[in-house]
């Protein structure tokens, strides 16, 4: 007999749910304390810790739409696992929805099964570290959006770090410079990130460069870390 389990998500974890659509609409979640997210150009890997305990394995093929039907209650509603065999009853008081499990065959294979959850992304040999702020990261962002530009650049020239926002491919194209306060290191670097890859939910973040183009972000108040694949900028 299959024990049913309850479980209702924090605004926490709601928070990041909807932070990992926009970067896969496909999920697979894995029993236990934790979820992952790849982006399909394997760009971006992300995983949180959770506050809530997911008692089973089971797939997600639209998780904006998962996240539309928990909208539908007035409270966070419960999730109920063990009262059908390939879902999950949603709801609260007089209201349910009975929530059908994805196919996995139709979940795309960029997305982190459950058997790849133990296997983290290796990084690199790390050659800066400082602190990023909502504050910059957030101006960073709007001026890329306000000028158009799709690239965003992480430099310094071994002692401050800028960020600069610009179009690498044109070379006349409007910048927009952010020195960071604080942020020193002793190593020249000059890498570059694709602002559709910087989808991050708000907050400050200890950032790690490392050597062979990879830069991870830590959130340092919400459990969430981005691995983010960058280039060389020249």
């Amino acid at each position: 007999m299959t024990t049913m389990t309850t479980m209702t998500l924090s605004t926490e974890t709601t928070a990041i749910l909807k932070n990992f659509a926009s970067i896969n609409q496909s999920i697979w979640f894995k029993a236990g304390t934790q979820i992952r997210t790849r982006s399909q150009s394997r760009e971006v890997y992300a995983f949180a810790d959770l506050k809530e305990q997911i008692p089973t394995d089971f797939a997600v093929y639209d998780l904006p739409r998962l996240l539309n039907v928990c909208g539908l209650f007035s409270e966070q509603p419960e999730f109920k696992f063990g009262t059908m065999d390939n879902g999950v009853l949603i709801g609260n008081g007089k209201s349910s929805v009975r929530y059908i499990f994805s196919d996995p065959i139709i979940v795309p294979d960029y997305c982190v099964r459950p058997e790849e959850y133990d296997k983290n992304p290796k990084m690199p040999v790390v050659i800066s570290t400082f602190n990023l702020k909502h504050e910059q990261l957030g101006r960073i962002i709007k001026a890329a959006s306000v000028l158009n530009s799709p690239n965003i650049s992480i430099t310094s020239d071994g002692t401050s770090v800028k960020l600069i926002a610009h179009d690498k491919k044109n070379s006349l194209c409007d910048k927009f410079e952010l020195e960071l306060d604080g942020a020193t290191t002793d190593k020249p670097f000059n890498v570059e990130l694709k602002l559709e890859t910087l989808r991050l939910i708000p907050g400050d973040y200890m950032v790690d460069v490392g050597e062979k183009i990879a830069v991870r972000f830590t959130n340092q108040t919400t459990p969430v870390t981005y691995f983010i694949c960058a280039q060389i900028a020249v």
